[in-house]
This record gives structure tokens, sequence and C-alpha cells, in this order.
């Protein structure tokens, strides 16, 4: 099983830019799947809007939710 890392420094510059991401463009960068940032948007606790069929997550939003929440699982010392 191959574990993404989240690539925070695009997702930084990104959300200093203001910019719409792609459900697949914040999985990728955050390392969460695809449909868990679609039930984020819809239970609120990420920014986000639908255009026609798609939707997009606030880059500035997924950012501050990474930057305060912790990764679950076990902690590495």
């Amino acid at each position: 099983m191959r574990v993404h890392k989240p690539q925070s420094r695009k997702l930084k510059e990104a959300s200093t830019k203001g910019e719409s991401l792609t459900t697949a463009e914040a999985a990728a960068l955050a390392g969460y799947a695809r449909d868990h940032i679609g039930l984020m948007i819809r239970k609120g606790i990420l920014k986000g809007h639908k255009r026609g069929r798609d939707w997009f997550v606030e880059a500035s939003s997924l950012y501050d939710y990474i930057q305060k929440k912790p990764r679950p699982g076990r902690k590495k010392y």
C-alpha cells in the first residue's frame, strides 16, 4: 500500500493565491481520498462550491484544516 504525503508547499502557494481546487487535486495535495474531501465539504468542515457537476474546494480552507488537524494513526517518534 502506498501512502501519500501531503504536499504542503504547493497547497500553501495555492491558498495564498486564493485558488479553488478540484476534489481530485485537493486529495492529491493533502494525502486524503477524493471521496473524503467531498464528505468534508458536504459536512461543512471545508469551504467548497459546485460548478456544474464538479465540486471545488478552497485551497485556503484545506490548508488551514491540515495545519490544525493532526494526521490520524500511530505517531512516529
